[in-house]
């Protein structure tokens, strides 16, 4: 809420965060002495907060789907990203 109320209107508000939806992504957290005591933000979690605080254009994308390596698998990453299992996600809405 607090995010919120300081957006200029229009303003966007990003949410990027670690898929727990992807295997690779949980085996190298729960690898990680950094990511010990992590929880992991689902996807649908995210969206939940942005629509219960009223943001509009809500929506969220993965990435890291595959490895990118040039113009072409950028490309298909990006395509890709409508699907719940890039090793990355972003999810964002509008004031």
């Amino acid at each position: 809420g607090e995010a919120k109320r300081v957006l200029r209107p229009g303003g966007l508000l990003t949410i990027v965060e670690h898929n727990p939806k992807n295997p690779l992504t949980m085996k190298g957290g729960n690898n990680c002495e950094f990511d010990k005591n992590a929880t992991l933000l689902p996807i649908k979690q995210s969206l939940s907060l942005f629509n219960e605080l009223a943001f509009k254009s809500v929506n969220a994308h993965t990435i890291f789907n595959i490895p990118s390596f040039s113009y072409l698998t950028r490309k298909i990453d990006k395509a890709l990203g409508v699907f719940p299992f890039g090793a990355q996600y972003f999810a964002f809405g509008k004031k």
